[in-house]
C-alpha cells in the first residue's frame, strides 16, 4: 500500500513563503513520471532547493526567539482582549503599514 502525499495548505504555503522569502505553492506537486523529468527538471529542483536553503540560513536563533515572543504576546492579547478585538487591531496595523508589508523583513 503506497503512502499518500498530502498537499501544502494555503496557510502553510503563505507562512513558508514569508519565512524563507521564496514562493511556496499550495497543493500537491504535479506527478511527473521519471521518464519525463530529464536533467532540466533536476536542475530546476536543485536550484529551488539551494535558494530555499540560502534564505533559511538567515533565520538564526535570535529571530526564532523574537517570533516566539511575538506569538506569546499575541496569545496574551487574545486572552485579554478576545480574538475579535485582536484581529481588528492586527488588521489595522497591517493595513496602515505600521508593521511593513507581509513578508517584508
Amino acid at each position: 500500500m503506497g503512502q499518500r502525499r498530502r498537499g501544502l495548505s494555503e496557510f502553510y504555503a503563505e507562512l513558508l513563503t514569508i519565512a524563507f522569502g521564496v514562493p511556496f505553492l499550495a497543493g500537491r506537486p504535479p506527478e511527473v513520471p521519471p521518464s519525463e523529468q530529464g536533467d532540466t527538471a533536476a536542475d530546476d529542483t536543485a536550484g529551488d532547493l539551494e535558494a530555499r536553503l540560502i534564505s533559511g540560513a538567515a533565520v538564526d536563533a535570535a529571530l526564532v526567539v523574537l517570533l516566539e515572543n511575538q506569538t506569546q504576546s499575541l496569545r496574551l492579547l487574545d486572552r485579554e482582549l478576545g480574538a475579535a478585538s485582536l484581529l481588528t487591531q492586527t488588521e489595522g496595523i497591517l493595513l496602515a503599514g505600521g508593521a511593513g508589508s507581509v513578508g517584508e523583513v
